[in-house]
């Protein structure tokens, strides 16, 4: 799950400040959800991000505090580019008071970040604890063989033409807002949450973003093809959910029948991102193509999103299988539910957020 620290891209919001009549400040904001959230930034009340308005040369100063030296730059705030890939920072700049910067350096100094390998040798691992002292331990013995064990898995897992993993990323844990967020090779992660979730949630949230280190799809989803499209934001979460769910921690039952019992069905779609889509993307793997997975990830890579590649093997489009998908769970859990008409897409509206773990597991 990612906080709104800069720009959220499954769930972009835009603030427009303008200057009215009297001198006052006017601030507009819009939000767009699910489907709606596309890599057009097309909004309803406010304009789509541009790079030549006023803000483009605008020099941002930060007046009170100090700038996070693991954050990114000021200059990321209008340098004209936007996230590459659905649901994923862009970039992440956070202050600090004053009063905290030299005790923050201090502190960093004297607890250098873990370097560790992946399991294959190919990929530097860097986990910095420095904002969260008391995490040390954790992270060296628990969280990191984790991460360097599964990062060779989800590339097996993730393969495509031409595709090199990245040869490092790192890890920052410190306090903050939502869970964890990641931009390009960088995760960050909210170690207050961390705290409560030791036990239960806490190693999985951070494979989550692992994937998403792995997924890359910003180097060429920009180039999509003739008839091709970006990978929707459902599936760029869905992904992530379905390794760590159905492959990592099945036992968990975090997104399986099991969870689906306590949901709201009536809200329950297969593109409604996260463990929802992990589920979908689970019963597609096991009833009609153990490769779908695989092709999704490629695709996204090569900008050539279609919905061929799920009638492939099925002859059926998402929506088509994400109706069957829907009733046979219904039936599984006992439920009564009347597939939509067809072309309706669903018989129940998108959800507003998604519904799935923005508390408990990104």
């Amino acid at each position: 799950m990612k906080t709104l620290e800069v720009l959220w891209f499954g769930a972009a919001t835009i603030l427009l400040t303008a200057l009215a009549s009297r001198g006052e400040t006017k601030v507009v904001a819009d939000h767009n959800d699910g489907s709606r959230a596309t890599g057009e930034f097309k909004f309803k009340n406010v304009p789509s991000p541009s790079t030549d308005d006023a803000a483009a040369k605008a020099k941002f100063t930060i007046v009170a505090g100090t700038r996070d030296p693991a954050g990114a730059d000021l200059d990321k705030l209008n340098d004209g580019r936007l996230p590459t890939v659905d649901n994923t920072f862009y970039s992440e700049i956070d202050v600090i008071s004053g009063s905290a910067t030299e005790a923050t350096q201090t502190v960093a100094a004297a607890i250098p970040p873990l370097l560790i390998k992946s399991a294959d040798g190919k990929c530097d691992i860097t986990i910095d604890t420095s904002g969260a002292t008391d995490l040390k331990e954790w992270a060296e013995t628990k969280l990191a063989p984790v991460l360097a064990e599964w990062f060779p898995r989800i590339v097996a897992i993730l393969p495509s033409d031409g595709y090199t993993p990245p040869a490092s990323f790192s890890v920052a844990i410190r306090p903050g807002r939502g869970v964890a967020a990641t931009g390009g090779t960088r995760v960050t992660a909210n170690a207050n949450w961390l705290r409560r979730e030791l036990e239960r949630e806490a190693i999985g949230a951070l494979l989550h973003e692992e994937v998403h280190v792995i997924q890359l799809y910003g180097r060429r989803g920009g180039n999509r093809s003739e008839g091709g499209r970006r990978l929707p934001g459902w599936l760029v979460e869905g992904i992530p959910d379905y390794i760590r769910w159905f492959l990592y921690e099945p036992q968990s039952h975090g997104a399986d029948e099991v969870w689906m019992k306590g949901q709201n069905f009536s809200r329950v779609r297969y593109d409604g991102s996260y463990r929802q889509s992990a589920n979908f993307l689970n019963w597609v793997t096991e009833k009609y193509d153990k490769d779908i997975v695989a092709k999704l990830n490629a695709a996204a890579r090569a900008g050539k999103y279609g919905d061929e590649i799920w009638q492939e093997k099925s002859g059926k489009t998402a929506e088509e299988l994400g109706n069957e998908w829907k009733a046979q769970l219904a039936k599984k859990l006992d439920i009564e539910w009347n597939p939509p008409a067809a072309g309706s897409n669903s018989n129940n509206p998108a959800p507003t957020a998604p519904t799935s773990n923005a508390a408990t597991n990104k």
